[in-house]
């Protein structure tokens, strides 16, 4: 028998619940960085305060794979994960830890494999744990496919209604815009509320940008403003209404201060 099974049970459960904010909220990062960790002015586009991936720059690709998904998720949660460790420190024992390492695997779910030795010692007697396990009901492939699907369709220069056919048939809201010769596109997928992380948005937008040789690049025209709204109050939009031509500006009082809006990209987690 375990002679420190309620303390052994306490810091699994403390582990196990930082594990989970840290990858959720990773996973939100992510998603909203068009399926990247850190960006900078190398790789994205500051619109309306918010860095968007580059995925077609003059010829070169750079857009994230499946198995990026996975890399960045393992990055960034294992980056947020070890401040959240921090406080084993406050419980009334010791608890010793060496390195750890995660593993992710993302399919319908995220998978996570945690090694993180640890040993809990309480007067003259020692207990360790080194594996946990986390499975979190969170869909990053929807998201992550559907932009690369309508990435891909985008590159086949469709007409203006060859692309509105294209998205009126889809579950997210989609807008467009162009910004120093780089077109930048946003799909807003509702319904993915990531509970219990200090996020205020219950949806996901996911948008990346392209940067072609020609001047004029064949996209949907929509009113200037559109995408900063998207982008900066996206709250304000309904998915029901798959085309956004018809967007008609809020009232200013219904429009939160631009001071207080969330950060996105740039996170440095070397």
């Amino acid at each position: 028998s375990v002679k420190l099974q309620a303390e052994v049970d306490e810091v699994n459960r403390f582990v196990e619940d930082c594990l989970e904010s840290s990858s959720k909220e990773a996973a939100y990062i992510i998603l909203s960085n068009g399926g990247f960790t850190a960006l900078d002015e190398t790789n994205s586009i500051d619109v309306y305060a918010r860095l968007v991936p580059i995925y077609y720059n003059l010829g070169q690709e750079n857009v994230p794979t499946k198995k990026d998904l996975e890399i960045n998720v393992a990055e960034y949660t294992s980056y947020l994960l070890e401040y959240c460790l921090l406080d084993l420190d406050s419980f009334n024992y010791e608890v010793e830890q060496k390195e750890f390492n995660l593993d992710v695997s993302i399919k319908d779910e995220i998978n996570l494999k945690l090694e993180l030795p640890l040993t809990i010692t309480k007067g003259n007697d020692s207990e360790k744990i080194e594996m946990f396990y986390q499975t979190l009901e969170l869909d990053m492939l929807t998201p992550y496919n559907e932009a690369i699907e309508i990435y891909n369709f985008i590159k086949t220069s469709p007409t203006d209604a060859e692309l509105s056919e294209f998205v009126s048939t889809k579950d997210y809201l989609f807008a467009s815009d162009r910004f120093n010769e780089i077109d930048v596109y946003a799909l807003k997928f509702e319904n993915m509320p990531i509970e219990d992380v200090d996020i205020d948005d219950e949806f996901v937008i996911f948008p990346f940008g392209i940067k072609e040789k020609v001047e004029e690049v064949n996209v949907k025209e929509i009113s200037d403003e559109t995408l900063s709204y998207i982008l900066t109050f996206p709250e304000l939009f309904d998915t029901e209404e798959v085309l956004v031509d018809e967007f008609e500006e809020p009232a200013l009082e219904e429009i939160i201060d631009l001071d207080n809006e969330a950060e996105f990209g740039g996170f440095d987690v070397s």
